[in-house]
């Protein structure tokens, strides 16, 4: 009961993101500081698309922290490609917005419970610990969602994002590699998406060096929806091996 609990609370906030550290002062307009953030991300933002923008008492608060800021939009998919121009800016400083004083960073991001909140800054504190640089709970690969939101410039990504709008499909999914961009890597050749439609492909080319000389190797990664029998399964996997002469070990 307190699971599914969890998940009604979380599934209510998907609209929602939190603007964290923006000064708070008396008489403030929070849909003007909403748009001027827009602007800065170069996403545009209509009135039509927020539903409601209020100030949230901290389940923990601390001295002298402005308390976060919720906005909700009507539409889920317009607060995914907001977070996306967002991220894909990193953050925001309080000056750009026109605050005086000291400028802040200012981070945006899922409205999140306070349990998940708390599951993400363990998450985030075990990764420091084992040396991760990246780590995701899903993919969410879309047009609006950027390489650069993903990875740093250290590295070259390969992706197929999940064609939602055909499939009559919820957004979400998508697969990808990244590969060292000191690496020698192109894309690898795939088949016609249609031909495979329960799986989502991409692939890459590394060339390399052995004792033989110069040669490359290929690197897939998929994903096969639920709807895939395991039959259907091995036989696509086995029609891409066989066009496309993978080898054994690929």
């Amino acid at each position: 009961m307190e699971a599914e609990s969890e998940q009604r609370e979380q599934w209510s906030r998907r609209s929602n993101i939190e603007l964290v550290n923006i000064p708070e002062k008396k008489g403030e307009d929070l849909f003007r500081i909403v748009f001027n953030i827009a602007k800065t991300c170069d996403f545009d933002l209509q009135n039509a698309d927020i539903d409601f923008v209020t100030r949230v008492a901290a389940k923990k608060p601390i001295q002298g922290k402005p308390k976060p800021i919720v906005v909700k939009f009507l539409s889920r998919y317009r607060k995914d490609n907001f977070l996306a121009c967002f991220r894909k800016k990193k953050f925001v400083q309080s000056s750009e917005l026109g605050f005086d004083g000291k400028s802040v960073k200012i981070f945006a991001n899922d409205h999140l419970t306070l349990r998940n909140k708390d599951l993400l800054r363990e998450t985030k504190r075990l990764a420091s610990e084992c040396n991760y640089e990246y780590v995701w709970v899903q993919t969410w690969l879309l047009p609006g969602i950027y390489n650069e939101e993903l990875f740093d410039s250290r590295y070259v990504v390969y992706r197929t994002d999940r064609p939602y709008e055909r499939l009559s499909v919820g957004r979400g999914g998508g697969v990808l590699l990244a590969a060292r961009s000191s690496l020698s890597t192109r894309a690898a050749p795939l088949p016609d998406p249609r031909s495979l439609p329960d799986i989502e492909l991409t692939g890459l080319v590394l060339e390399y060096s052995d004792i033989a000389g110069f040669t490359a190797g290929r690197v897939y990664t998929g994903y096969v929806r639920p709807s895939g029998a395991s039959a259907r399964i091995r036989n696509r996997t086995d029609t891409i091996s066989t066009d496309y002469k993978l080898p054994d070990n690929t």
